[in-house]
């Protein structure tokens, strides 16, 4: 157990009523995903992906039907963030990357750049890794306030306000997790490839982000307005509110470190095409549906959000 997931614990015993049991994973049938190994600073951070069936594109991709996905449903197409708020009945938190999406953004990245199969491995991840860990530091940055005000604030909200605006133009907290892409230490290094130059990767991401839903191609407001926005909608779970200067400069901006776990998970291929709108009832937050329609139609029942 990390030293955050023994902070997790202590807070429980300190503010239980922020923290509840949620939905299991989407397409786990109660099986343990596969873990990432990390070591300390190490792991995806550092460039050391797994090069096994699960990253490393073999080049037969199906390159629409990812590109049909991430229009639709952006990085979520890919990888969710589930929030140690509300974990799996088994305690499973962290980012949870879908093998066979990973293995299409890398060959996606490859065709791209024409760089090696291990080496788009390791980029398409660091992109994915670096947007669901802005869904991390928020989280951590909502335990803080919770522990300093004494009340809940995350799940309430993910009830309130994110599941209502997921996919509008009013998600910021997507808009800002697509911006930390762009603006991360590793995209100035292009992800620390053998590729330099980021006039070629920022290129490539932000024509990348323009075809995903609302919200997530609003990444491009004025920082302040998001940060104020986000805030506001987490400190009193309203979509209108907004979080005054000097708070508003500090959302999520000082916890940039921290352990998130993080693993694998094979889903079910031939399933998981075509399904549009009803596969984003599996993976929103807290297993709230968004699309109530989507559901009743295909039946499915709600999962988790990223």
């Amino acid at each position: 157990m990390s030293a955050f997931e023994r902070a997790i614990e202590l807070a429980k015993h300190q503010l239980p009523a922020a923290f509840a049991v949620g939905s299991g994973l989407p397409y786990s049938d109660g099986a343990a995903p596969r873990t990432v190994v990390l070591q300390g600073s190490e792991g995806l951070v550092a460039g050391n992906v797994p090069a096994d069936e699960a990253t490393i594109p073999t080049g037969t991709e199906d390159l629409p039907d990812f590109e049909g996905a991430f229009n639709e449903l952006g990085f979520e197409a890919i990888a969710f963030y589930r929030s140690f708020h509300c974990p799996t009945p088994e305690g499973w938190w962290g980012i949870f990357y879908f093998d066979h999406r990973v293995r299409q953004f890398a060959e996606l990245v490859r065709s791209e750049f024409h760089i090696t199969p291990n080496e788009a491995a390791r980029l398409a991840l660091r992109i994915v890794r670096a947007h669901e860990h802005f869904h991390f530091r928020f989280d951590a940055y909502a335990l803080y306030h919770e522990l300093i005000l004494g009340k809940p604030l995350y799940n309430e909200y993910s009830r309130s306000v994110y599941a209502a605006v997921y996919c509008t133009s009013d998600c910021l907290e997507e808009a800002l997790a697509n911006r930390s892409v762009l603006e991360s230490e590793h995209a100035r290094r292009f992800f620390g490839l053998r590729i330099y130059n980021t006039h070629q990767v920022k290129p490539f991401l932000g024509n990348l982000f323009a075809k995903a839903p609302p919200g997530y191609r609003d990444y491009g407001k004025p920082l302040d307005e998001l940060c104020s926005g986000l805030g506001g909608q987490l400190f009193e779970a309203k979509l209108s509110a907004r979080l005054p200067k000097p708070q508003s400069d500090w959302v999520c901006r000082a916890f940039r470190r921290g352990h998130c776990p993080e693993y694998f998970q094979k889903a079910d291929e031939p399933s998981t095409r075509k399904r549009g709108k009803e596969w984003l009832v599996a993976v929103t937050k807290m297993g709230i549906c968004l699309f109530a329609a989507a559901r009743e139609k295909f039946g499915l029942r709600g999962g988790e959000k990223t």
